[in-house]
């Protein structure tokens, strides 16, 4: 079995109800939500959230394949500013009987810009390969240095031009982390063991955390939607 799992939370300290707010005419959780639905490489799709006003109101039937998903109360100990992501699937997993074997993809609902081929390529990446977890990342070329003041992937002594930089760096946007329900409960956590990257567009590097995420998103949404 294919599980994604999206953990979403009430409360907010940035942005008062974050995940329901909305974004191009759909609250922000919407859109992650849509694309593991419609990833036929998903199997079941977890909702895990502590807002008991939007599972009692929010009309789950407008998304194709809503048979899929799975609406999860999240306990409220797992749910508090200083709960990490960890604490809710590691909650998730302990109340059912899932396969050592289960591929547990986690989505984060702050990266609405994650698409559906995103999800399923990222599922077929992880089920050809032996890696143990795969998360996704975006290119993030440059001059890097350490906060020791040590440069990391150039020799400052014979600069090179930027595009000679051969130790590419990568940036983790937070979108999707996959692994097994046996590695997760091994590690208890999203990643363990060997790792790969999946690798996404750099625009999909944006991670909603203030205002001025949203007002970007809106933006790239709105050229998007006049692209297609």
């Amino acid at each position: 079995m294919n599980i994604a799992f999206i953990p979403i939370r009430k409360g907010s300290k940035g942005i008062v109800n974050k995940n329901r707010k909305i974004l191009h005419n759909q609250p922000l959780f919407y859109y992650t939500l849509n694309a593991a639905l419609n990833s036929k490489y998903i199997d079941k799709v977890v909702l895990a959230t502590d807002d008991d006003e939007l599972i009692e109101n929010f009309n789950f039937s407008i998304f194709n394949n809503s048979d899929k998903l799975e609406l999860y109360r999240r306990l409220d100990e797992n749910a508090q500013d200083h709960s990490t992501t960890e604490s809710v699937i590691m909650e998730y997993i302990s109340f059912k009987d899932f396969s050592p074997l289960d591929v547990f993809l986690l989505v984060q609902a702050t990266s609405p810009l994650t698409t559906e081929n995103d999800i399923s390529n990222i599922i077929l990446k992880y089920k050809s390969s032996n890696f143990d977890s795969i998360l996704s990342v975006v290119k993030s070329p440059g001059f890097f240095w350490s906060s020791d003041r040590t440069s990391l992937n150039y020799d400052w002594r014979s600069r090179p031009r930027r595009q000679q930089v051969t130790n590419q760096t990568f940036k983790e946007n937070g979108a999707l982390y996959v692994s097994t329900i046996g590695k997760i409960l091994n590690s208890k956590n999203r990643l363990s063991g060997s790792i790969d990257f999946y690798i996404m567009k750099d625009f999909q590097g944006l991670d909603i955390d203030n205002i001025s995420d949203f007002k970007n998103a809106e933006n790239i949404l709105s050229n998007l939607d006049k692209d297609n």
